[in-house]
């Protein structure tokens, strides 16, 4: 069956079948299913630890929680993701499996906005525990304000990227839809990996 997106058309059975076959997907699976492990492993370890050794689990504890909620659904999702398309050649992918992938990719994208800055929020609210000096905390305070409105900001972006929104996904609706251009994920990315929480010295110094 011949495949098209956005006008373009082709048939993926006049590909190569070897061109068709090759897949990275068993790679992809396994690095992601590993460090997917570890994590849940440093979560629950985290958790036992505060739960029945110390004095049971605080405000941080339960947010990370959530961000491993979020991890939970990235796996799901990813593994769709591979199903229909992921760590294959994109010619040699069937447009209903190219408009599901997309589907599950814009999914995924939501879970990684909110988990990854949930983390975030997660160490500063322990960081609160920690600190000595009011200046730091109030600057903590702001950051944790700070991550919450870009969850906020970031959300709205991903799900509001084409109006109407199906044209995110489906691919037929992408020329009368109006959708952000690639620059304007560039511009996230980068400003996602600028608003890090870092711990300094000057946190856990004493007034």
């Amino acid at each position: 069956m011949a495949s098209r997106v956005a006008g373009r058309h082709w048939d993926p059975s006049q590909l190569p079948t070897a061109y068709r076959n090759e897949s990275k997907v068993p790679y992809l699976l396994s690095v992601h299913g590993i460090l997917f492990v570890i994590a849940v492993i440093v979560l629950l370890l985290r958790v036992y630890v505060r739960y029945f050794m110390l004095v049971g689990l605080s405000v941080d504890d339960y947010v990370m929680l959530a961000a491993g909620a979020c991890s939970i659904a990235m796996l799901v999702t990813f593994i769709d993701e591979t199903k229909n398309g992921l760590g294959r050649h994109w010619l040699a992918i069937p447009y209903e499996q190219m408009e599901r992938f997309a589907l599950f990719a814009w999914v995924s994208s939501l879970f990684v906005v909110t988990g990854v800055n949930l983390v975030k929020i997660s160490i500063g609210l322990f960081l609160l525990r920690v600190t000595q000096t009011q200046r730091w905390r109030k600057f903590i305070i702001f950051m944790i304000v700070f991550l919450i409105l870009i969850i906020i900001t970031f959300l709205g972006t991903l799900i509001f990227q084409c109006i109407p929104v199906e044209a995110a996904w489906k691919y037929d609706m992408r020329p009368a839809a109006k959708c952000f251009s690639s620059e304007t994920y560039i511009a996230i990315g980068i400003f996602n990996n600028c608003e890090q929480i870092y711990p300094r010295r000057g946190i856990l110094e004493p007034h």
